[in-house]
């Protein structure tokens, strides 16, 4: 869904009526947006709101099976089966595949929150903080229903301090890391997160956070202790979840969509939708456009809530949006953002990035002597090196292929 960004540039006000899709360039595309906006409008917005899609699909192009696939692709078949279980319109064969996709996210999701329920009552137990992020913190405290909003992975906030803590305990429920790091504790010190996984009759894949974004940037502008003292209760994982506040949760979204994602996720987009209708009139905007700009997240913010207001009619005060689009970034902001945002970069190219980024030149130096030099387990790992002998030619050649690919990369722009 790339092109849904191009919207920024065409940013019109919210208008009652059930809103055009802005961006899209192929009709299945345009058709679930329709669908998916129906299902944000309010009450005494709704009637009629189906009436664009009920149109597009009686065009003599419309192909039902590439709407469910690109539904299926864009995991948005379980929130579709909320909006179009009952229209007559749509192909019984079709409502049908809908509901089957809504009943499996349900099972899968029951199974999950068993998974994050357990884990997040071991961490209380052993004193350690957590709130759920994005998906499983959307699924209850948003959606109000597990079976709409499909998971791949759960993803847990704790104090950086507590970390270690957190992968012990978490450990001896059986989750392990899925990386090996060049070099033990880098990612404490210089990352975001660790992934975990939990193997069985349904693999559980966690990621623990003690940042919100990958970059050495945004883990020494982001006021972690806000996004802590703001937190709220939860509802999922029998109570036990707390969340990040409706503001908060906000810029992590927007942040998240751009920075990781580079906007392409249609059910991430609607995800910040949904959150906008759900509290509605209870977002501090104020709050949210000081935020933005103390965390230098307002690229994002822009750009998505444009998206989602003007694409889905998400209820955002007009005068907040003409306020949104006079913020300036910051020169800093809009360097990372230009890394982080762009085409997948060569190792090579985040890795200066990443350098620099950092706050200091011992930071600096610290990374790249750890990145340069990984531990000999993480070279026998990654680099498949059986015999000891070998081990030292790994490091040329872990060297020289990010010098190839930074070039090779350069040729092909």
């Amino acid at each position: 869904m790339k092109a849904l960004m191009t919207a920024f540039n065409r940013q019109e006000s919210v208008k009652s009526s059930a809103p055009a899709p802005v961006g899209v360039d192929d009709l299945a595309g345009e058709f679930l947006i329709r669908c998916l906006a129906a299902r944000c409008l309010a009450p005494d917005r709704r009637p009629g709101a189906l009436d664009a899609a009920r149109v597009l699909a009686a065009g003599d192009a419309f192909d039902w099976q590439g709407v469910y696939q690109r539904a299926l692709e864009e995991r948005v078949a379980p929130l579709l089966h909320t909006v179009l279980g009952d229209e007559a319109f749509v192909p019984p064969a079709v409502r049908r595949r809908l509901q089957e996709a809504y009943l499996a996210t349900a099972r899968r999701n029951l199974l999950l929150f068993h998974e994050l329920e357990e884990a997040l009552s071991t961490l209380s137990e052993a004193g350690v903080d957590a709130l759920v992020l994005k998906g499983g913190a959307l699924a209850e405290t948003v959606y109000h229903n597990i079976a709409v909003r499909p998971l791949t992975d759960f993803d847990l906030l704790v104090h950086r301090e507590r970390a270690s803590r957190a992968i012990e305990m978490l450990s001896a429920l059986g989750y392990e890391q899925t990386r090996v790091e060049p070099h033990m504790g880098l990612a404490l010190r210089h990352g975001n997160e660790v992934l975990l996984r939990k193997q069985g009759p349904l693999d559980v894949h966690l990621e623990l956070h003690w940042s919100l974004f990958d970059s050495p940037h945004y883990q020494e502008r982001l006021p972690m202790a806000w996004f802590w003292e703001s937190a709220i209760p939860g509802a999922a994982a029998g109570g036990l979840a707390a969340v990040l506040s409706p503001e908060a949760q906000l810029l992590h979204l927007c942040g998240h969509l751009m920075l990781h994602h580079r906007g392409d996720e249609l059910l991430w987009l609607h995800d910040v939708a949904e959150l906008l209708c759900v509290y509605e009139g209870r977002i501090a905007w104020s709050l949210v456009l000081e935020m933005a700009e103390a965390c230098d997240l307002v690229l994002p913010v822009q750009r998505v809530i444009s998206v989602v207001a003007a694409g889905w009619g998400a209820p955002v005060p007009a005068g907040v949006l003409a306020r949104l689009a006079g913020m300036t970034p910051s020169p800093g902001e809009v360097q990372v953002f230009s890394w982080l945002s762009g085409e997948e970069r060569p190792v090579l190219e985040r890795f200066w990035a990443d350098l620099a980024t950092m706050p200091s030149w011992s930071e600096r130096f610290s990374y790249a002597l750890r990145q340069l030099f990984p531990s000999r387990r993480y070279m026998r790992h990654r680099y498949g090196v059986s015999h000891p002998l070998l081990l030292p030619l790994a490091y040329p050649y872990r060297w020289g292929l990010g010098l190839y690919r930074a070039i090779v990369a350069d040729a092909d722009e």
